[in-house]
This record gives C-alpha cells, structure tokens and sequence, in this order.
C-alpha cells in the first residue's frame, strides 16, 4: 500500500502487506461491496520468525490477527511490484517533489 502523509510534501509511505483473501468475514451480498483482506507481514509469519515474547508483544499492538481490510473503493491505493515502480518514478514529478529531492 502506497501514498503520501502530506498533499503538499510527496514523501513517499509504503507498507507492505499479505493479501489473505476477498469477503472472508461475510458473505457477499448485492447491495455490498467487496472487502480485501490483507495482513501485515510480522503478523503473517509470526510463526516463523517471532520468538513467544515478541509473539504477545506484536499480537498487542496489531488488536489481534493484524487484519488490514480495504473497500473495494480504495483498493487502486495497493499496488503491484510494477506498479509501485511506476508510481516511485512519478514521484519526483509529485507538487512539491523538487524542493524535497
């Protein structure tokens, strides 16, 4: 997932996520859009890279599974490996881009 933290400052906020799987929590209905689920890596591969300790620690901070649930409306902010090449090269063409870079 990609985007800035500021409209007027384009520095660039990424965060990489795990994509789990479409509508896993309800069923899908006409009159509902589509729900995304992703998971934040650390959550993802807690098993196998997470000591017990740091297991509760991230568990605590995340509220659970870390599930990251995005609308079908704002899934264009996720990006594909070639995508997120594409939208780091136009970032220098960003407002504001030339007095940051």
């Amino acid at each position: 997932m990609c985007g800035y933290e500021s409209p007027d400052k384009p520095i660039p906020r990424i965060e990489a996520l795990v994509y789990r799987g479409k509508n896993l929590f309800e069923e899908k209905s006409e009159d509902k859009d589509d729900e995304y689920i992703f998971q934040r890596p650390q959550n993802y591969f807690i098993n196998d890279i997470t000591s017990e300790d740091m297991k509760k620690q991230i568990m605590t901070e995340s509220k659970g599974s870390g599930d990251v649930i995005v609308p079908q409306d704002c899934i264009h902010l996720l990006k594909d490996y070639e995508e997120l090449l594409q939208w780091l090269k136009e970032l220098r063409q960003s407002k504001g881009a030339d007095a940051l870079y």
